[in-house]
């Protein structure tokens, strides 16, 4: 993944991992981030990376999630 200001590495499984314990459907957490479905789904297949600002979203949308837990290093597992 391109290296953000994030403190968060952001991981294909990351990405759907967290959708999927918000409980959203790949549409759904689209609609939070302003972008498509289809942006979703290559996110989490790794076939492309969220841009910057796409990034800063995720990290806000963690951030603000109570129930996950963001790993403390790049070596844990989320």
């Amino acid at each position: 993944m391109k290296k953000t200001e994030s403190t968060i590495t952001f991981t294909p499984e990351l990405i759907r991992d967290v959708r999927k314990r918000a409980g959203l459907s790949q549409t759904e957490f689209a609609n939070i981030l302003g972008t498509r479905q289809a942006t979703i789904s290559d996110w989490e297949r790794g076939m492309s990376e969220p841009s910057p600002m796409a990034l800063k979203l995720l990290e806000m949308y963690i951030r603000t999630f109570k129930s996950v837990s963001i790993p403390k290093n790049k070596s844990e597992k989320f």
